[in-house]
């Protein structure tokens, strides 16, 4: 599988799609990870049966330099995975990138109710059952972009009106991290007060949603709420590139 990892470091010396490695390969997947400020995926990675991208730094309205890139390669693996041949898992900026791809660059904008950060709950539209999850967002996809193209909006709360949506049964996005749990939460606070901070936001009380809401964050979230909706895929070749 591809992981097409964004700008920007959870904590020193981590990219975004580190955590995500990690929990895949431990899944049994063999992975390749794409530096998207180095390089675009190639021909053999595109052709993988899923992809994740991962949380980044950079506003995914953006049209130029490496963003607009991954936009123009992402076209060709969101046409294989709305026919079923692939499937495409957008984490944060990548949840916003999937969004922005599909249903243009006005399905994304800053987030009205300021930056959502810690742990936070988050409801399942289907079930209405309560998952706490990692957050580090500071914009938001629009209800009405995910209505408009026909997707279902899968996750939500009082912050953010779509925490997670799907277009069909291989494409769907979490504005969320499950693949963070609460330890990493916290480190990822810690390495980014100064970006907390400077989007209005207190560093401090993102910590204490880490304290208060630790005890209802469940193990395995990346496996529930990813790696479980991930139709059975054949691996791909053991070629893996570190993150």
């Amino acid at each position: 599988m591809t992981i097409w990892e964004a700008d920007g470091a959870p904590w020193p010396g981590a990219g975004y799609g580190c955590e995500i490695a990690r929990q895949l390969r431990r899944a049994g997947w063999s992975v390749r990870t794409v530096p998207l400020q180095q390089r675009q995926p190639d021909d053999d990675e595109l052709a993988a049966p899923l992809h994740v991208l991962s949380g980044g730094s950079t506003p995914a309205t953006t049209t130029r330099g490496w963003v607009g890139a991954a936009r123009t390669r992402l076209q060709e693996v969101l046409e294989r995975a709305l026919v079923g041949s692939a499937t495409v898992v957008g984490v944060c900026f990548g949840a916003q990138l999937l969004a922005v791809s599909l249903a243009g660059p006005r399905a994304v904008r800053p987030a009205r109710r300021g930056m959502e950060v810690g742990l936070h709950p988050v409801r399942c539209t289907a079930s209405s059952a309560e998952h706490v999850v990692s957050e580090f967002h500071h914009h938001e996809v629009r209800p009405a972009a995910i209505r408009s193209i026909g997707a279902t909006v899968t996750f939500e709360n009082e912050h953010t009106r779509v925490q997670g949506f799907s277009m069909g049964a291989n494409v769907m996005g979490f504005q969320f991290h499950p693949e963070l749990d609460p330890r990493r939460t916290a480190s990822t606070i810690r390495a980014n007060t100064e970006l907390i901070r400077s989007v209005g936001s207190c560093p401090d009380a993102a910590l204490r949603t880490v304290r208060d809401h630790r005890g209802a964050w469940q193990p395995m979230s990346f496996d529930r709420l990813v790696l479980d909706r991930v139709p059975a895929r054949p691996l791909l070749e053991n070629r893996s590139v570190a993150s």
